[in-house]
This record gives structure tokens, C-alpha cells and sequence, in this order.
């Protein structure tokens, strides 16, 4: 049988559900006052498979108010099925921006394949928002995607790379000779 997937906005009564898929709510209860907040004053996205909501994304203006992604949740049943991809270009469409910006940490090599598929470049990274786990941000020239003009490119390795040896950097101690 055909599974057809379907993304829609999000309306309140959905709230249940996205919690219920979130897999950061049993371990952080403060995500879902995350989630009743986006629901009230940001736009939700949610993917449905049969009626049944498995996944979700939250797209508004908190970066620089730039548009932004948020959130982005895939119900772990299934992920590795383009669902996110779905969901993220759906996101791209609300953008009202130059630019649309999407971090994600460090340790979410997932999220990281996504953007490098969906043409998102590295734009460079913050330390300190998780312990040990640099926040990664990237950055899709919304514009020139829609008129199919090249950007310039930055390997996310060298992102990576970047982030590593600067937190490296902060915990060396040493003076310049070495002492």
C-alpha cells in the first residue's frame, strides 16, 4: 500500500501529538511549553502519514530576524524516509527572507546529511548553548535558489573542523612558550 504524506499547518489541538513524537519532552519537560508556544505564535508544520502526524517544523524570525528553522522533529519509526526533506522545503516556501538559516549541533550528523543534500552551506557555529556539542549554523540563499543561481560554498568539514579546534583552543592553557 501507498503511504501518502501529507504536510500541513499545525493548529493547537495538535499539541498532543507533536509531544508525543518529540523525543526531547520525556527527558525535558520545558520542550513542551516549547511546543504550545510555537503552536501560538509561530508557524508549525506537521507531516501526516494516514492521519497520524509524524513529524513536525517550526519556522519563524528569531535569528537576526532572518527566517529561520526552528525545530525540526521526525517520529524515530521514521526517520531515514525524506520526511525531514519534506518538511524543510515546505519550511523554505514561508520564507520571507534572503536567507533561511537552520542550525543544529554538532552530533546530528542526520540533520548535517539533509542540509548538505538540500544545498545549505555552513555559516559557521556557536559554542556553549550544549555543553560539549557546538550549535552548527547554516545558511540557503532563498533568492538565488529561486532564480537557480550558484553561492558560494563552504565545506562542512572545515565548519567542523573549525568548531573542534577552537573549543580545543579554549581549554589550552598554556602561554606562548609553550608553559
Amino acid at each position: 500500500m501507498n503511504k501518502t504524506l501529507q504536510i500541513r499547518t499545525a493548529v493547537i489541538p495538535d499539541a498532543h501529538a507533536l509531544k508525543a513524537l518529540d523525543t526531547i519532552v520525556p527527558f525535558d519537560p520545558s520542550r513542551a511549553e516549547f511546543i504550545d508556544r510555537w503552536l501560538k505564535e509561530d508557524t508549525v508544520l506537521v507531516a501526516e502519514i494516514e492521519g497520524k502526524i509524524v513529524g513536525y517544523g517550526v519556522f519563524n524570525h528569531a535569528f537576526f530576524h532572518q527566517g529561520q528553522v526552528d525545530m525540526i522533529m521526525i517520529h524515530a519509526d521514521y526517520r531515514s524516509q525524506r520526511i525531514g526533506e519534506a518538511i524543510l522545503s515546505a519550511l523554505e516556501k514561508l520564507c520571507d527572507t534572503p536567507k533561511f538559516y537552520v542550525t543544529t549541533n554538532m552530533s546530528n550528523h542526520r540533520m548535517q546529511r539533509l542540509l548538505s543534500r538540500m544545498e545549505y552551506r555552513a555559516a559557521g557555529y556557536i559554542h556553549e548553548l550544549d555543553p560539549d556539542d557546538p550549535e552548527l549554523i547554516f545558511v540557503k540563499d532563498i533568492e538565488a535558489a529561486q532564480y537557480g543561481i550558484p553561492t558560494q560554498s563552504v565545506e562542512m568539514g572545515d565548519i567542523v573542523q573549525s568548531a573542534c579546534s577552537d573549543q580545543l583552543d579554549a581549554y589550552d592553557h598554556t602561554d606562548d612558550n609553550g608553559n
